[in-house]
C-alpha cells in the first residue's frame, strides 16, 4: 500500500474545523472529484470537507499520487492506495478516500475513532464498500453530532438554572454520609418547572433556546451526519492486565 494519514486534533485551527459541523452540500464537489453516484444530493461536515479539499487539491498540485502510482515511471505502479487517520483525521481520511475513489477506485480507508457526524445517511451507507471505522469502547468523539451537543447545551443550561444554593456550596466536596441522589435533591430543584419564575437566568436560557430554534429553522432542513463505512466497536472483556493478547481482551461488535 501507499499510505497517506492524517492526524487529529492538535492546534487551533483544528478545533476551530471540528467545530465547524455546518453541513454543506456535496453536488459541487461530487462533480469535480467523480462521486455523483453517491455524492449527489448528500452532505458533509464543512470543517473536515475544507481539510480534505486541500489535502486533495495539494496532492493533485505536486503530482504525489502520479508519482508514486499512476505516472509512466511511477515508482510503486501496482500499489493500492490506504488513507487512515485519527478522531477529526479519521472523518477527514473518509471524505478525502470518496473523493480519490473515482481515480484510485481500489482505495480503502481506516478510520480511527472517527466523529459521529461526517457523512448523511445514504453517504455514510454507500461508504461502507471502502471505509472501516473503529470505535474504541465508550469513546466519545465517535458518539457525538449535532443534535447531541445541542442537547448537552440544553442539559447544561437547565442544571445550571435549577441549581437553589449558592454556587460556592455546590462545589464542595460531599460529605462521606450523603450520596449524589441525597445532594442533588438538597441542591437542585426537581425539574425545570420548579425553577422560580422570577429567575432572570432561566428567562435568559429560554429566550436563547427560542433564538437558537429559530436560527436553525432559517438555516433550512435539520440535516442530520453520521460515523462513515462499516463501524467496528472494539470492547474490553476481561480486566486482567496480564494478557498480552489483544484479541482476549477485546472483542468486535458488528
Amino acid at each position: 500500500y501507499v499510505v497517506i494519514t492524517i492526524r487529529g486534533t492538535l492546534s487551533l485551527d483544528d478545533a476551530v474545523a471540528d467545530l465547524t459541523i455546518r453541513p454543506v452540500l456535496l453536488d459541487m464537489w461530487a462533480e469535480r472529484y467523480g462521486f455523483q453516484e453517491e455524492g449527489t444530493g448528500e452532505f458533509c461536515h464543512k470543517g473536515m470537507l475544507d481539510i480534505a479539499v486541500w489535502i486533495c487539491e495539494d496532492l493533485q498540485s505536486h503530482g504525489t499520487l502520479d508519482q508514486l502510482l499512476t505516472g509512466d515511471n511511477a515508482e510503486f505502479s501496482g500499489y493500492r492506495l490506504l488513507v487512515e487517520g485519527h478522531s477529526l483525521g479519521a472523518g477527514v481520511a473518509a471524505v478525502v478516500a470518496t473523493m480519490l475513489r473515482s481515480k484510485y477506485p481500489s482505495v480503502r480507508c481506516l478510520a480511527f475513532s472517527p466523529p459521529g457526524c461526517v457523512f448523511s445517511r445514504h453517504l455514510s451507507e454507500s461508504s461502507k464498500h471502502y471505509v472501516t471505522s473503529y470505535v474504541l469502547g465508550d469513546d466519545v468523539v465517535p458518539r457525538l453530532g449535532l443534535t447531541g451537543v445541542e442537547n448537552l447545551r440544553h442539559e447544561v443550561l437547565s442544571i445550571f438554572a435549577r441549581i437553589k444554593v449558592p454556587k460556592h456550596i455546590v462545589l464542595r466536596p460531599l460529605s462521606r454520609h450523603e450520596d449524589v441522589i441525597e445532594a442533588n435533591k438538597r441542591m437542585l430543584h426537581g425539574s425545570s418547572a420548579d425553577i422560580p419564575p422570577e429567575s432572570t437566568f432561566w428567562k435568559a436560557v429560554q429566550e436563547f433556546e427560542e433564538v437558537q430554534k429559530i436560527k436553525k429553522t432559517e438555516g433550512g432542513p435539520d440535516i442530520g451526519l453520521f460515523p462513515p463505512g462499516n463501524i467496528i466497536h472494539l470492547f474490553r472483556t476481561t480486566e486482567d492486565r496480564r494478557c498480552l493478547d489483544l484479541s482476549c481482551a477485546f472483542k468486535k461488535r458488528p
